[in-house]
């Protein structure tokens, strides 16, 4: 450390400009490894099966899917797991029992109920479900079998109370899926009929708006009945006995079979979307790899001036 006054020995000067470049180097490096450490925190989903009460484990970077716990008393269309990823809610409006399930995500087992008040005339099914926020929206239609487009509307994790929105007009099936993503909710339609579509839909009014058809090689898909965001892709499943897990773009509604899960689902959940830190961190590194540039022409500069006084 120089002392007030003191001249700095610049015969040193390449060394330290040395230095210097290593040092925003090594900060480049870190932001890229702490943007590439965010990102492999996604990839993990949730998967439940229609009527043997199992919860699944899904690594889409490994393509695996484990089996976490069973309840063999547990059935329903839908999960969706909150915010905080402690609780996993399970739809069973239209079955016997409570209207929702909660799952332990790290079990797998049941640890308690809700019954849902105030559902909208003529439903008493939620076919899917979707956190934005702590909000929970809901697709209610009358169970079995479904027909319509249903209704959206949010419901209450304390009090259980539903509060309508309005009807999902545009729709032409039951809602299979929904998911938020870049501010807008998406849906997926789901019938035993070759018709499953995708849409967006309007938080305010319910009013649904169509993308585009679900299609596997160009042939419209039946029984879609899930969707989940992770790993920069959006996933779905089949609610028949097939086993792939599919992605689905977002533009075309054209499906691809990513990889064989072992057992048919007729629910996904996501656990990790990537978080507003993340998407600064990405803005942070070109911004620190122009400031390091930047330092690097001024050291640059100021070596070159040293050697001339020499």
């Amino acid at each position: 450390m120089l002392s007030d006054g003191a001249v700095p020995d610049l015969t040193n000067a390449p060394s330290i400009m040395h230095k210097s470049q290593n040092s925003g180097t090594a900060s480049i490096a870190m932001l890229v490894l702490l943007l590439a450490s965010s990102q492999a925190s996604a990839g993990l989903l949730y998967a439940h099966t229609n009527f043997s009460g199992q919860l699944y484990g899904i690594d889409t970077f490994a393509q695996t899917a484990t089996l976490i716990g069973t309840d063999t008393g547990r059935a329903g269309p839908e999960i969706q797991i909150d915010p905080a990823g402690s609780t996993v809610y399970l739809s069973i409006g239209g079955f016997s029992g409570p209207d929702m399930t909660l799952i332990d995500p790290i079990t797998g087992l049941t640890t308690g109920s809700m019954d849902l008040s105030l559902f909208p005339g003529g439903t008493d099914a939620i076919t899917a479900l979707e956190f934005v926020g702590s909000t929970l929206y809901g697709s209610f239609h009358e169970a079995g079998p479904e027909s319509g487009d249903g209704i959206l509307g949010t419901i209450n994790t304390i009090t259980g109370a539903i509060t309508t929105i309005g009807p999902m007009t545009g729709m032409n099936r039951p809602t299979g899926g929904l998911q938020f993503l870049g501010g807008t909710m998406y849906a997926v339609s789901s019938t035993n009929n070759n018709d499953s579509r995708l849409f967006t839909v309007n938080l305010l009014s319910g009013a649904a708006t169509l993308v585009a058809n679900l299609t596997l090689n160009a042939v419209q898909q039946q029984s879609v009945s899930a969707l989940a965001y992770t790993d920069g892709k959006m996933f779905t499943v089949l609610s028949t006995s097939e086993t792939n897990l599919y992605s689905i773009d977002l533009d075309t509604g054209a499906m691809t079979v990513e990889f064989d899960l072992g057992t048919s689902f007729n629910s996904l959940t996501a656990d990790f979307i990537p978080e507003p830190s993340t998407h600064a961190l990405i803005l942070a590194v070109p911004v620190a790899i122009c400031a390091v540039l930047r330092k690097r022409r001024v050291n640059l500069r100021e070596h070159r001036r040293a050697a001339q006084q020499c």
